[in-house]
């Protein structure tokens, strides 16, 4: 039987097991054809600050995209039948970028294409990724 040192020494050293399972990041990034046709990052990586600590609205709505691209991939490999652009994560995906365009300031209408790449934890920028997902070419009225 396990004494009360080893018990309280126990919940106070956490197993940090999670940290043994990595998998693929989902990263989103869209192009528009009025403006450029490359691919930009939808949230590239912030910097790191103290404050981040306890305000990171910025980090927050990066993992929020992230999650609901993650939610998408996995409605996408159960073969969903009907479009995916009917599906509602295909379209919380969509809205999170427009609202992403329009904090960037951008306005008008605007052609909007996205694509979800897979990125290993640790890779570096310039290595290939593969794109998962590429949306049809929609207009959005910013």
């Amino acid at each position: 039987m396990n004494s009360l040192w080893e018990i309280t020494l126990r919940s106070l050293l956490p197993s940090w097991r999670f940290f043994e399972d990595l998998h693929e990041i989902p990263l989103v990034s869209y192009r528009l054809d009025n403006l450029s046709a490359d691919w930009i990052p939808c949230f590239p990586p912030i910097a790191r600050s103290s404050l981040a600590v306890f305000f990171n609205p910025s980090g927050n709505r990066r993992l929020a995209t992230l999650s609901i691209a993650e939610q998408f991939l996995i409605e996408l490999e159960a073969g969903r039948k009907d479009p995916p652009s009917a599906w509602a994560s295909y379209q919380m995906l969509d809205r999170s970028i427009v609202l992403e365009l329009i904090r960037l300031k951008l306005s008008g209408t605007l052609n909007l294409q996205f694509r979800i790449l897979s990125s290993s934890p640790g890779r570096d920028e310039g290595e290939s990724q593969a794109v998962l997902f590429t949306s049809e070419w929609h207009k959005v009225e910013l």
